[in-house]
């Protein structure tokens, strides 16, 4: 059980969800992981890893489910599951110090008992889930700072993409997203720091073709978009206390743009 190789930055907002499905991948599950570090020089360190991971261990999805119940091989184990194929995750990234930088990528195969759509009798029950992407941080300064991820993929729920949207099912076609995030870091002190950024996550509209007429109606969401900042206190001892505020907006298909403001105070103490 470790952190997925792809998206292996965390941003400094944590207490809206990491910033997934709003542009950050990555999240937890069962693996079978192998890593390199090597350095190059006093300076210079170059890192690769790579993964067999558990598909649908984020997003459970199971989009058949309650469909083809009849059918003598029909299942109700997870699409990642039904493919019988682990997910394969790679990264490769230089350390130079004031600049590091990753590239990396997965693959993953999804399968389903029914097929897409579910009117049509050549539908589509083999899909497949995949993105590339990079993460990146620059040390300006000791106290300023830039990083941050971006990606393209499809069918990337399972990881936090497409925001939670993984395969259209009114057309039987994967639903494909790009996306990222940044965040400007400045460190007043050893114990007081402030960042600013925002993140998206886009999926294409032309794959998001909507059913009025199902029940309930199919409604997908286009983008999410947000802009953030945030202070952490560290007062010793493990101690510390932050303020976050984010503004988020959610554009649908059909349904138009949906918008908050939300405030976040919190402690923590880290033993």
């Amino acid at each position: 059980q470790d952190w997925d190789i792809v998206g292996p930055l965390h941003p400094s907002v944590h207490l809206s969800g990491l910033l997934w499905n709003v542009g950050n991948l990555g999240d937890r599950r069962p693996m079978a992981a192998a890593r390199f570090h090597h350095g190059l020089s006093e300076d210079v360190a170059v890192d690769f890893a790579t993964a067999l991971v558990l598909v649908g261990a984020v997003d459970n999805q199971d989009l058949d489910k309650g469909l083809d119940s009849s059918k003598r091989y029909s299942s109700t184990d997870r699409d990642g599951f039904d493919s019988g194929w682990p997910g394969l995750q790679v990264r490769a990234g230089v350390d130079a110090g004031a600049i590091k930088v990753g590239v990396w990528g997965m693959v993953a195969a999804l399968e389903t008992d029914a097929r897409f759509p579910t009117s049509s009798p050549n539908g589509d029950n083999k899909f497949t889930s995949y993105c590339a992407g990079t993460d990146f941080h620059v040390a300006f300064t000791e106290q300023l700072s830039l990083r941050g991820e971006a990606f393209i993929g499809q069918a990337l729920s399972d990881v936090r993409g497409g925001i939670g949207q993984s395969i259209n099912t009114v057309v039987g076609d994967e639903i494909r997203t790009y996306g990222g995030w940044v965040e400007l870091g400045f460190k007043a002190s050893d114990l007081l720091g402030f960042v600013v950024g925002g993140a998206i996550d886009n999926p294409y509209d032309r794959d998001l073709t909507t059913d009025a007429t199902a029940d309930p109606p199919i409604d997908y969401r286009a983008r999410n978009l947000t802009y953030f900042a945030a202070c952490t206190q560290h007062w010793g001892g493990g101690f510390k206390t932050g303020l976050e505020a984010m503004y988020w907006s959610t554009k649908w298909v059909d349904e138009g743009l949906g918008t908050m403001i939300r405030v976040n105070a919190y402690t923590q103490l880290n033993f």
